[in-house]
């Protein structure tokens, strides 16, 4: 996974995208890979948070286009590529959305297309005040991807989506965060700082606690409130269980 930079410290799983020459453009390799490296974790009891950044400076451009061009001549077997290429992206974003684990995306510098919904399907998103986010495909002739379509509108509303959708802009690290569409912004100095403290207080709570809450939410999403109350009856049972065996009750 020379493209991927693996590391893990006291239960911190982190995950570099290592393409800095590149601003860390997907390949369908790059893509794999992720989808890989998150359906792994969610089974490692050891990893109990992930951090995904990104090298040099800029999180993710989106997809190679470079790569994706090569794909795009005509014939079946372009067709299928193209097929593959796809399919392979939307697996890498449902094991991120579906991970058990918190995944913070820490932001230096862009987040354009499909990084841009890459880091927006984290559950938190600190980002340093020289980022700039971006769903710049119709910039390109291309439509959304990557869950935008999905995200965009449970984030920012829908007119404010359909702005940043199909108009293509950067918006500034402050201006995303003022509109609901990530969290945290830092002084880039400040940047790895913060994740880390993000990272102490996700390790102090409860690993079950955390992973019933992120389910519940993702749940809750589309779904009407009495089948969420049942999602949720469900998962307090089970941590209920859990606390009173640990004896803090």
């Amino acid at each position: 996974m020379s493209d991927l930079e693996i590391s893990r410290d006291r239960g911190v799983l982190r995950v570099q995208l290592n393409r800095p020459a590149k601003l860390n453009a997907l390949t369908e390799s790059m893509i794999r890979d992720l989808g890989a490296v998150f359906h792994e974790s969610a089974r490692r009891q050891e990893d109990k948070v992930i951090v995904l950044s990104g090298a040099g400076r800029g999180f993710c451009s989106g997809a190679d286009l470079l790569e994706l061009e090569r794909l795009s001549g005509p014939g079946t077997a372009a067709d299928n590529a193209r097929v593959q290429f796809l399919d392979s992206a939307t697996k890498m974003i449902l094991a991120i959305h579906e991970c058990p684990k918190p995944v913070i995306a820490q932001v230096a510098g862009v987040a354009a297309g499909g990084g841009c919904s890459m880091a927006l399907t984290c559950d938190f998103i600190v980002a340093s005040t020289d980022a700039r986010f971006g769903q710049i495909f119709v910039n390109k002739g291309l439509a959304l991807d990557l869950g935008a379509s999905w995200l965009l509108p449970r984030l920012v509303g829908l007119h404010r989506a359909r702005e940043l959708a199909m108009l293509g802009d950067f918006i500034p690290a402050a201006e995303a965060a003022s509109i609901g569409l990530i969290g945290q912004v830092v002084a880039p100095s400040g940047l790895s700082r913060a994740v880390e403290t993000l990272c102490d207080r996700l390790l102090s709570s409860s690993e079950l606690a955390l992973s019933s809450i992120k389910a519940e939410l993702n749940a809750g999403l589309h779904t009407d409130l009495s089948f969420a109350l049942d999602v949720e009856a469900r998962a307090q049972a089970v941590c209920l269980e859990a606390y009173v065996a640990s004896g803090r009750s």
